[in-house]
């Protein structure tokens, strides 16, 4: 299995202007026995075309709320390829303005994440798990290949976070802020949820986390004991 970063930050700011820093919104891809793409923010198309990815090799797109750089590109995924699955929380379908068109409904097969519920095809679990956001969501744990993938989404620190992501293999945390941020993890609440997990990757993330990631990364590893990835643009892991 293959993790595959399409873009690495997230919040109003990353969205529309860069500063010179790495950073670009557009998901991140999960490929394996099924090729997996979440949260697919603004910008897919260009950034899977820089690194030689294709959309149309899309099984699942899942959209975790509905916030503009989590869902502004998924109708890309259904104009691509009919059949796909969305999978994605009930307030999506809900809105007068919902990201979905008409058109593209038509297209995909829907399905709705509901938290502490898992959805199974072949070969593959999905269980949703809690997030506190500003918008109804989800994050997941994702059970494919013989691994185990934990993704935080956006959500604040809450005590269960620890205890709901423990048993995974690798960890996604969306930490946006270094200190506190306002129903968003910071680096060091995404150190506390990662400890004694494999492999912890810090995503969603804000230019001041990669300009200071040097200190940052030492801190988490000393006082966390995890050994951090940071999310960038074009990143690949094999897990």
């Amino acid at each position: 299995m293959i993790l595959r970063f399409v873009g690495n930050a997230g919040g109003r700011y990353e969205l529309i202007y860069n500063d010179g820093v790495n950073t670009a919104t557009g998901g991140f891809r999960i490929c394996g026995t099924y090729n997996i793409h979440v949260d697919p923010g603004p910008n897919v198309l260009c950034q899977m075309q820089k690194y030689g990815w294709k959309i149309r090799n899309t099984d699942i797109v899942i959209t975790s709320h509905y916030h503009i750089d989590h869902v502004n590109d998924v109708n890309l995924f259904a104009e691509a390829r009919k059949g796909i699955t969305l999978i994605c929380p009930l307030s999506m379908l809900d809105y007068k303005n919902t990201p979905i068109t008409e058109y593209h409904r038509k297209r995909i097969n829907i399905v709705i994440g509901k938290v502490n519920e898992t959805w199974k095809n072949r070969g593959i679990s999905i269980t949703f798990t809690k997030t506190k956001h500003t918008e109804d969501g989800f994050g997941f744990i994702l059970n494919m290949d013989d691994k185990t993938i934990g993704y935080t989404s956006d959500t604040a620190y809450f005590s269960e976070l620890k205890e709901i992501y423990k048993h995974v293999d690798v960890l996604i945390i969306n930490t946006m802020a270094l200190n506190h941020n306002y129903k968003h993890l910071n680096v060091y609440e995404g150190g506390e949820i990662g400890k004694g997990i494999k492999k912890v990757i810090f995503y969603h993330i804000s230019k001041h986390i990669i300009k200071n990631w040097k200190s940052i990364s030492e801190k988490l590893k000393n006082k966390y004991n995890v050994e951090p990835i940071l999310a960038m643009p074009g990143l690949e892991l094999k897990i």
